[in-house]
């Protein structure tokens, strides 16, 4: 893409391509690098993302306490299995 300047130009004029800045120095037309201002405010902070695989199940607890002691044996206690109260 060839560039266009204007004719006759007076020493410090600006003259843009739309990307580039050139001055014009009295003798021939000098690409400038214009410092660029202060950081605008942050922007909104985006969607979160989708929620990731569950991960591998964790090791086994440790063992509860132990219960309560259970009925003593006497004849009305009853036993699994037996037809006898």
């Amino acid at each position: 893409m060839s560039l266009t300047f204007p004719a006759n130009p007076s020493p410090g004029d600006v003259y843009s391509d739309g990307t580039t800045f050139w001055t014009w120095n009295g003798e021939s037309w000098v690409a400038v690098a214009y410092g660029s201002g202060p950081a605008g405010p942050p922007g909104p902070a985006g969607q979160d993302g989708a929620t990731g695989p569950a991960g591998p199940d964790g090791p086994p607890g440790p063992a509860g306490p132990q219960g309560e002691p259970g009925p003593t044996n006497t004849d009305e206690a009853f036993y699994a299995g037996s037809t006898k109260r």
